[in-house]
């Protein structure tokens, strides 16, 4: 199994900070962010990865990063769904409220893609678009690496890692398999 972290492309901001924080989410990608994403798809049709599905945070960049990929990438009838479990300030089900981070997160969004009709255990490739610092979180827990290890994580970059299993990347097995970077795909790693 594959799957595919990459943060949002560039979004458009307010000029009240106060405003932007608080349209955050309604805010679409600027043509920078379009831009920068157009060119992650080639990166990524470069090293032949086609995600099944596309789960993105419920921010509207986000799904928009989502859907420029899916139509460089993928065929139109393949899904771009938004999950809570990836979208920020999300605290997690009310069983894990103050312990939400790593595996819990992983756990959570694998349940919710359940719900939405997308089983992560049937899937060969999939896509999370999603922010910092959940992004790299998640790394870290999949791949069994410290945070650190994927700070400055940068608008539409993100890695391309491999399991056997989502169980496998539960238990911290994932391997890095490429970094997609502005700086062009680094390649197999």
């Amino acid at each position: 199994m594959k799957i595919v972290m990459l943060r949002h492309g560039t979004r458009q901001r307010e000029d009240d900070p106060d405003c932007d924080e608080h349209l955050e989410k309604l805010l679409p990608l600027s043509s920078q962010g379009q831009l920068e994403v157009r060119e992650r798809a080639l990166d990524l049709k470069g090293l032949e990865i086609s995600p099944d599905v596309y789960l993105t945070s419920c921010f509207l960049h986000s799904r928009q990063t989502g859907e420029i990929l899916r139509d460089t990438l993928s065929h139109a009838s393949v899904d771009v769904v938004e999950l809570c479990t990836l979208t920020p300030h999300y605290q997690g089900p009310r069983g894990s409220r103050g312990n939400w981070r790593g595996v819990q997160m992983l756990e959570g969004i694998t349940q919710e893609s359940n719900f939405k009709r997308k089983n992560l255990r049937e899937l060969d490739t999939v896509a999370f678009i999603l922010h910092q610092p959940r992004l790299q979180q998640l790394l870290a827990t999949m791949t069994s690496q410290g945070e650190t290890q994927f700070s400055g994580i940068k608008y539409s970059e993100g890695f391309c890692i491999r399991a056997e299993s989502i169980e496998a990347f539960l238990r911290g097995q994932g391997v890095v398999e490429a970094h997609v970077t502005s700086e062009r795909t680094s390649g197999r790693v």
